[in-house]
Formats: C-alpha cells, sequence, structure tokens
C-alpha cells in the first residue's frame, strides 16, 4: 500500500509543470535641483525577466538609463557627465 501511494505520489508529481517565469522591474533616480527651476532627474531602470525549470535558473537584464529636465526634456550632456547615473538596483 505505502509503495502504491508513493508510485501515485511520484506520477502526479512527474505530470506537473514547474516552470516560473518572472518580469521585474527595479528603477533608481537622483534629482539634482540647481534653483531658479533648473531640476534634472537622472534614473536607471533595470528590466530582468527569468525562468526558474526545475533545477535550471536563467535570467537576462537590461538597464536604461535616463535624464530629463523640470519640463520633460533630455538633459544637457554636461549634467549627464558631471552628476553621473544612479546605480542599477537589482
Amino acid at each position: 500500500m505505502v509503495l502504491a501511494l508513493a508510485l501515485g505520489l511520484a506520477l502526479s508529481v512527474a505530470g506537473c509543470d514547474d516552470d516560473d517565469e518572472y518580469h521585474y522591474v527595479s528603477e533608481n533616480c537622483d534629482v539634482v535641483d540647481l534653483g531658479e527651476e533648473e531640476r534634472y532627474e537622472l534614473c536607471c531602470t533595470l528590466r530582468c525577466e527569468g525562468e526558474y525549470d526545475w533545477d535550471e535558473y536563467h535570467e537576462h537584464c537590461s538597464a536604461e538609463y535616463t535624464c530629463t529636465d523640470s519640463t520633460g526634456d533630455s538633459c544637457p550632456r554636461e549634467i549627464i557627465e558631471f552628476y553621473g547615473y544612479p546605480e542599477c538596483i537589482y
């Protein structure tokens, strides 16, 4: 009886799909306020996707760096060079 129960459990587990996919987004931003309505936001957005498949693990991440001023326009290159982007946070 115990053997039959163990065999049944093993067969039911073997039929299960153990794949788990995930997507992850993390954003880290720094604000530079130079006064007189001169404000900039430098950000790193990290996007990851991966899959767990039984005992295997695969992940791919990509980082996107942005810098915008208070009106939503792109930052001057000098701001990016001087202050730099913040680190991407996983």
